[in-house]
Order: structure tokens, then sequence, then C-alpha cells
């Protein structure tokens, strides 16, 4: 699956995958790590969480999780594929639930905030003030049970194409849940830290991986 950034690709893909296409995948960086061309990566990576939001932002630990009830789904089905797929469908014509990293940074309160980080990455860039940080996030263990079914869920990543997957599984399964768009990226993308963590190799512009290919037409 291909768009723009990749990231509304990796929602679609997950879909795809809880549908019944294992083998779905999405293209990395979208038609921007294609070509220069087709450039919607440049112009959303910034360091907003440095200047005026910088209250908002801090290296504190991460709090606790708390366990919270499973969300309730309706359905009149009986069989767990056809209400897997009717679940997958609703997600679909509901579309790409996103957030803007400004807006959550306004507000942190407004949302359930998920770090989807290393411990180390958490601390080492930063945060939202009040983020949580699950991770792993699966349901066969209940770790999906560390979210607040009652509020709006958002996970941030580094670049907002893994945060799409999980965003996807998410409401699938019944949260009011939204990726934060474009990720460490768009938050803190000249963080000094980028150079130094295990994990994190996913700077737009910078490493090998995010550099724009010459389009041949």
């Amino acid at each position: 699956v291909v768009c723009y950034t990749g990231q509304t690709a990796c929602y679609a893909t997950s879909l795809l995958r809880m549908y019944g296409y294992p083998d779905a995948q999405a293209l990395k960086w979208g038609m921007t790590g294609w070509s220069s061309d087709f450039d919607s990566w440049s112009a959303k990576t910034g360091d907003i969480a440095t200047g005026d939001k910088a209250a908002n932002w801090n290296t504190d630990a991460a709090p606790t999780n708390v366990k919270y009830d499973a969300p309730k789904i309706t359905t009149s089905l009986t069989e767990g594929e056809a209400i897997l797929k009717e679940r997958v469908e609703a997600v679909v014509a509901a579309s790409f639930k996103t957030a803007a990293g400004a807006d959550v940074l306004a507000m942190p309160t407004d949302y359930f905030v998920n770090n989807y980080f290393s411990a180390a990455d958490y601390t080492g860039f930063g945060h939202i003030a009040g983020a949580y940080r699950i991770n792993p996030l699966t349901l066969a263990d209940d770790l999906t049970l560390n979210i607040n079914p009652d509020a709006k869920v958002v996970t941030y990543c580094y670049t907002g194409q893994t945060s799409a997957v999980i965003t996807a599984y998410l409401n699938v399964i019944g949260y009011d849940a939204y990726s934060l768009t474009f990720g460490m990226n768009g938050l803190n993308n000249s963080s000094t830290y980028w150079s130094s963590s295990a994990g994190a190799t996913n700077q737009w512009g910078v490493t090998a991986n995010s550099k724009m290919l010459p389009y041949v037409k």
C-alpha cells in the first residue's frame, strides 16, 4: 500500500492484515521516500517540543501503568471472524484518525498519550508530559488493558508509521484511538539524541533509509 508519507499506508496495511491479508505491506516513507517530486515529509519535520511548548515536554520517568476494563463493542453478530470483519469495515468507514503534535503538546491532559519507545528513548529524547510507555502493546498479554477506554488515545512513535499500525487495531477493538502524525520527527527532529539512540534509526533526512531517491520516469 502506498501513500504520501507511509502513515496512511501503515494504517491501511494493519487493517488489511486483520481482514485476512497477512502479507499486506506498506511502502516505508511513502512516495516521499521514492522521489523528491513527492516530498510530503520535509515541511512536516520540526522541533515544536522545544519552543513555547517546552513546559509540556520533559524527561521524567514514565508513570506507572494502570489496569482498566476492556472497551465495550456492540454487535449483533456471534462469530469471531464475522465480528472482526465488521469492526475493520467500521474503522475503514471512519477514516484514518490522527492528532497533530502541536495540539497534543498544547493540552496533553486532554488525551491518554502512549509513547511507543524503549525505556531509554523515552527519557533520552524526552516526551510529552504525562505520556505513558506501553511497549509492547499486545492483546495476548492483556497489555492493551493499560489503556483508558474512556479517553482519546494518542499513540506516537518515531515517524507516525508504527503508531498508525497500532491506532488501527486499537480502533478495531473499541478504543477511540489516534495516531500522532510524523511522530518524533515532527516533535523534535533535530534532537542530538537521534545519533546516540540504539533503536531510533528513522530520523527523516539524515539516516540512509530516509533519503529521497531520484525519480526515474
